[in-house]
């Protein structure tokens, strides 16, 4: 049932989006279906789908914002409730907060869908990523072009591109990274990793130990490796007695857009975990 409702759902959101190159107008896709969307200002990011007391749909998303314009959350927010209210219209098919599998499973499939809408995966698919450095620049690009997360890109990067692992951080003001989350696509897209008060002194020190957490015994690999922060790695040999070094001593860094660094590893040769 999942993998059906899955297939339609994503079938649904290339539909939806045919046409679009560029930036999907959520609100106007919404209008068109005669739902309204309703900004609340709260601490929590969160989202529901609504009727009012005539009857008619409302998606709710909650959160902050500088202004009136719907932010990266609120838009795949707004998209992630729409699946919703297509997997009510048309299947009947609505979360359970009694079933812990059924409401898991809806929310993912509402996930998948909201990304697929908002993103054009055929266009992520035909890319050519031939190193970590270029793979940096494509997540920033796209993600301002079709205005979605730095997550929901990595993501959709990650579906369709084997072989890479995609991190993000943020740092104390030590310079000690505080906090990461990491996923890759080494065997089918791995759980989230996300870890807090990480002891790491440096980006590379924390990527390595996540890669080699997540090759386990196939510990002598080729890693290709870049951050935002530090610039190309180049020739990593990663395994149990190994030291991280930048055989590339570049003092080259990339511009920052946000307060989030990213690092992305590329596995050379791609192999099966």
């Amino acid at each position: 049932m999942k993998a059906e409702l899955s297939a339609w759902l994503i079938s649904s959101a290339e539909k939806l989006r045919s046409g679009v190159k560029d930036e999907l107008d959520i609100k106007k896709l919404l209008d068109g279906f005669g739902i309204r969307v309703i900004s609340e200002s709260s601490n929590k990011r969160s989202g529901a789908l609504a009727q009012d007391s005539d009857g008619k749909w409302l998606v709710i998303v909650r959160g902050q914002r500088r202004d009136k314009n719907l932010t990266t959350v609120d838009r795949f927010t707004a998209a992630h409730e729409l699946g919703h209210y297509l997997l009510q219209k048309h299947w009947r098919f609505s979360p359970s907060f009694a079933d812990k599998k059924n409401y898991y499973d809806c929310e993912s499939l509402c996930n998948q869908f909201a990304a697929h809408l908002l993103v054009d995966y055929d266009l992520v698919s035909k890319l050519l990523i031939v190193s970590p450095k270029m793979c940096l620049g494509i997540i920033r690009d796209l993600a301002k072009r079709y205005s979605v997360s730095i997550d929901v890109i990595s993501r959709a990067i990650l579906e369709v591109h084997p072989g890479i692992g995609i991190c993000a951080f943020t740092k104390g003001l030590d310079g000690r990274v505080n906090r990461l989350w990491g996923l890759s696509s080494l065997n089918g897209i791995s759980p989230r990793y996300s870890r807090k008060n990480v002891t790491a002194k440096s980006i590379h020190e924390e990527v390595i130990a996540w890669s080699k957490s997540l090759l386990g015994e196939k510990n002598r690999v080729q890693l290709d490796f870049a951050s935002e922060s530090t610039g190309p790695l180049k020739s990593v040999s990663c395994d149990d007695n190994s030291v991280v070094k930048d055989k590339d001593n570049s003092e080259n860094s990339y511009y920052f857009f946000s307060k989030v660094e990213l690092a992305v590893v590329m596995i050379k040769p791609p192999v099966d975990v």
